[in-house]
């Protein structure tokens, strides 16, 4: 069942001194997130480019447990996630769960250091996290909460992205929030008019392109590459830590194979497609 529900949002005007003056958007927010891919296991390392991809909110509400939570959906209109705020404190279900999880918090006092449980999307799970109270910066007065390298802003998200990640040196690739905007105006990097763009962009390292599907996966995925190409090219996979756990070469004359992904845990993974001199990759998520 689904019911109206709107929160309003105020960016501007409150007094600093509140521990938290900005709710977090219900309708008509984009995040464009980044995502840098880097070689691993030599040095200096290599770059491979950097990927856009978007989760927005359209208005889209709904009623779980009793409670009015925004949707959020992916780039391609996937349903991810539910969100609401309570004063400060931002809480998800994830898609598929009832259960509510800590996605951020912003009444932690300035000053303060704690331990947060919360959750994250790309492994599906949660984690625990040690952040410090920063109190308002700015003249806004956002809230800002420091984490293990990024931060958490006030009505806008993580510095890392919509759905947070708590490493800021991961092997073979790095984070970042490109654009947010909620009705029409930008408030990530900074203030301007526009909204920020609804995109799954590869940059333009290749002119071709590498398809994997079902994403998630629980069983078996397909990877189909769109190129032409002789004799061979190998297929490898990472995990979250930089370590490979897959890698096969395979010959010329198709261009679709199927990874088997029963022995994997669930969490996010990076698919690298290596012919000639072109790289590929993609990240994909393994969900039991």
């Amino acid at each position: 069942m689904r019911v109206p529900f709107l929160v309003p949002i105020l960016f501007a005007g409150l007094s600093s001194y509140a521990q938290f003056n900005f709710p977090f958007p219900t309708q008509n927010a984009v995040w464009t997130q980044w995502v840098d891919h880097w070689s691993t296991g030599d040095w200096p390392p290599t770059y491979y480019g950097r990927d856009y991809y978007s989760y927005y909110m359209v208005g889209t509400d709904t009623l779980i447990n009793g409670s009015g939570y925004a949707q959020v959906f992916d780039y391609i209109g996937n349903y991810t996630a539910a969100i609401r705020d309570e004063e400060g404190r931002v809480l998800v279900v994830p898609h598929g769960l009832s259960e509510e999880f800590l996605l951020y918090d912003f009444t932690i006092p300035a000053g303060v250091d704690t331990t947060l449980s919360v959750w994250l999307l790309w492994n599906m799970e949660q984690v625990e996290v040690q952040m410090r109270g920063e109190g308002p910066i700015g003249e806004d007065g956002r809230i800002v909460i420091q984490g293990e390298g990024y931060q958490w802003i006030e009505g806008i998200g993580c510095t890392a992205g919509l759905f947070m990640e708590p490493w800021i040196n991961v092997s073979g690739y790095g984070l970042g929030l490109h654009c947010m905007s909620v009705e029409n105006v930008k408030y990530y990097p900074t203030t301007s008019a526009g909204s920020c763009e609804i995109t799954n962009a590869v940059s333009d390292r290749s002119s071709h392109q590498l398809r994997v599907f079902p994403n998630p996966a629980r069983d078996l995925m397909v990877i189909q590459y769109d190129g032409n190409w002789s004799g061979t090219a190998r297929i490898s996979m990472f995990d979250m830590l930089g370590e490979e756990v897959h890698a096969e070469v395979v010959g010329h004359g198709i261009n679709g194979w199927q990874l088997d992904m029963r022995t994997l845990t669930s969490g996010v993974y990076t698919i690298r497609f290596e012919v000639g001199q072109e790289i590929l990759s993609h990240r994909v998520m393994v969900h039991r």
